[in-house]
């Protein structure tokens, strides 16, 4: 049984939809409903870390809130994000890529959050 952090369809983008190794940032191995998630917990997913916060009423996900909770599935449980989600660890190589322009000059990758 697994828990996944998904997206909605309405949400992605068709241009830049996510590869599986980001898709498997996104899954964790056990079922974690939205009264186990508690402030602070943090998720070893199958590809980097989540954490947990509570804000009032709402869930967050590194950030990003859980919009539609516990959906079961065949499999576990999804938990529907109203954005894409990065993990701790993705967003730590994503901000500390460079690349060179067209003209050899080093340029900074800017992220959307």
């Amino acid at each position: 049984m697994v828990t996944i952090f998904a997206v909605q369809d309405a949400v992605l983008d068709p241009a830049n939809l996510p590869g599986s190794a980001d898709l498997n940032r996104l899954i964790y191995d056990g079922l974690s409903y939205t009264p186990d998630l508690s402030d602070g917990l943090c998720l070893t997913t199958r590809g980097g870390s989540l954490r947990i916060t509570r804000q009032g009423r709402d869930i967050l996900v590194n950030g990003v809130r859980i919009s539609r909770p516990n959906v079961i599935s065949k499999n576990g449980v999804i938990q529907y994000l109203e954005q894409v989600c990065y993990t701790l660890s993705a967003l730590a190589l994503l901000c500390t890529k460079w690349h060179l322009d067209s003209a050899g000059r080093a340029m900074h990758v800017v992220l959307r959050l």
